[in-house]
């Protein structure tokens, strides 16, 4: 009976390995479409095999934080962009007096006008109070001598301007001097065609000796002729504001 039993399992073991291989080599390798009514054909991917082995280039950067909150520059009005379309940016603004006038006991306003002027502002923001008194430049320098300083707002009119960049300018101290007007750390300039306004400016004022060198490089950026810059050959004290900030006025 044993001996039976073990036969019948040898041939067995000989017929699964040899239905395996049958099967194998028989299967059908043809592409079916079982299932694929099932589909609608949208959703259907036509898959092809594209191999990129020279053009493709890989590479990280750190992108750094993106400042939102008092931007250097801020945008009032609207403008049209090809892509996004028209955007409209408003502004909302609350407006308190820098001083209270006297109007009396129990005033009685029947109209109320508030009267806006807006002007250029370059460097830091100049806040003028409307009972603030302005220094005049050409009274500034009365008394000052060479290593005084004075922290001050000034007003005066532009006579001359770096014509390269606006680097630079020149009040006028109608005693046919001027004031060599420079700006603190080279941070910003002023348009070219500022020439003849009246400005209010904010800084240090000083007399400066003015090497040759500097003197040479103001007169060819105020486009002097090269034998006028020649004919400098000295130093000479001058008339100095740093200014932090410069004010136009309406």
């Amino acid at each position: 009976m044993h001996l039976v039993k073990d036969k019948l399992l040898h041939k067995y073991r000989l017929f699964i390995p040899f239905l395996a291989v049958v099967t194998i080599l028989t299967a059908c390798n043809d592409t079916s479409d079982l299932g694929m009514e099932l589909l609608p054909t949208t959703d259907l991917i036509d898959v092809k095999n594209l191999v990129e082995k020279e053009n493709i280039e890989a590479y990280t950067f750190t992108e750094g934080p993106v400042q939102t909150d008092e931007p250097e520059k801020s945008l009032l009005g609207s403008f049209y962009d090809p892509v996004f379309g028209i955007t409209t940016i408003n502004l909302a603004t609350q407006f308190r007096l820098l001083d209270m006038p006297d109007y009396g006991d129990n005033p009685l306003a029947d109209s109320v006008k508030l009267v806006l002027y807006y002007s250029h502002v370059y460097g830091d923001t100049i806040i003028v109070a409307n009972t603030e008194k302005m220094t005049e430049v050409n009274e500034l320098y009365n008394g000052l001598a060479p290593g005084d300083t004075v922290s001050t707002k000034i007003t005066g009119k532009v006579i001359e301007v770096c014509k390269k960049k606006g680097c630079w300018m020149k009040l006028d101290l109608n005693q046919d001097l001027d004031v060599m007007v420079q700006f603190k750390d080279y941070g910003f300039f002023v348009p070219k065609d500022i020439i003849g306004k009246e400005v209010i400016l904010e800084g240090i004022a000083f007399i400066d000796q003015v090497s040759v060198e500097d003197l040479q490089h103001y007169a060819s950026d105020a486009g002097e002729r090269e034998e006028e810059i020649a004919a400098i050959t000295a130093p000479k004290n001058t008339y100095t504001f740093q200014a932090y900030g410069v004010l136009t006025k309406k």
